[in-house]
């Protein structure tokens, strides 16, 4: 059975303070094969990773680009991606061979263009914060897209800011060729996803790591915030909206 964990940042990322090193000793105790390192809007400590498996991990170059169209992850990359606009990121992952995937497609929205997935190559089917403050079930309705475009790559990711959370969204194949993670994930043979969600504190805990790392009145002002809600979040709970009724797919690009 081979293991991934495709959404994971480092202390490059500005929400996070983990060491590859010790999130690779971690991921490997957790029973992962392969772990991607994906940072916001940065490639500067995935471009160093090795490139082949360190005592039986894999690491994958990748990156998580916040775009005018929500994040998008780029696996199996070379060089930087700085532009923020969503249509050339994707052509910036394709020019250097990656995977465009849609991260965490539903957390903030229950709609999507058409031309959006027509453009990239996977979305992420879980994601074990994908919840966040959303009102439906954010990862049911990635999985029914899924369904209804099983053209597109899945994949599964902890989006781990915190040592804790590495490992709690996985994708699992019976049998595979770990030497070539790319055809594995295209190919979808028969993908197995392991979930567990985190709460909303490992959220708040990142939005600290933010504050302490980038202090400023607006990121202090965006942490009460997100307290507040946090607190509100917790009584409330989460949402339960079917995904058949909720997901929206528009032909509209914008």
């Amino acid at each position: 059975m081979m293991q991934l964990d495709l959404h994971c940042h480092t202390e490059a990322s500005f929400d996070s303070r983990m060491t590859v090193d010790k999130i690779a000793d971690i991921a490997r105790a957790r029973g992962l094969d392969a772990i991607a390192i994906t940072d916001h809007n940065t490639f500067a400590v995935a471009r160093d990773l090795p490139g082949e498996p360190q005592q039986g991990l894999h690491f994958i170059r990748g990156i998580e680009v916040g775009t005018d169209r929500g994040d998008v992850l780029g696996f199996f990359l070379e060089a930087e991606i700085t532009t923020r606009d969503f249509c050339r990121t994707v052509d910036a992952i394709h020019e250097q061979g990656g995977l465009a995937i849609l991260a965490h497609p539903f957390k903030w929205t229950r709609r999507l263009a058409e031309d959006t997935l027509e453009r990239v190559d996977g979305i992420e089917v879980y994601n074990a914060r994908g919840q966040g403050f959303s009102r439906w079930n954010s990862n049911d309705l990635a999985r029914h897209l899924w369904t209804l475009r099983p053209q597109l790559i899945p994949t599964a990711g902890s989006d781990a800011h915190l040592y804790a959370e590495i490992g709690r969204g996985r994708i699992a194949y019976a049998s595979a060729d770990g030497n070539d993670l790319e055809a594995l994930l295209r190919a979808q043979s028969e993908p197995r996803f392991h979930r567990r969600d985190s709460s909303l504190i490992p959220e708040a805990r990142s939005q600290f790591t933010k504050l302490t790392k980038q202090p400023n009145l607006k990121q202090l002002l965006r942490f009460g915030r997100h307290l507040a809600r946090t607190g509100l979040w917790t009584v409330r709970g989460a949402g339960t909206r079917s995904a058949e009724s909720a997901v929206s797919v528009t032909e509209e690009s914008g």
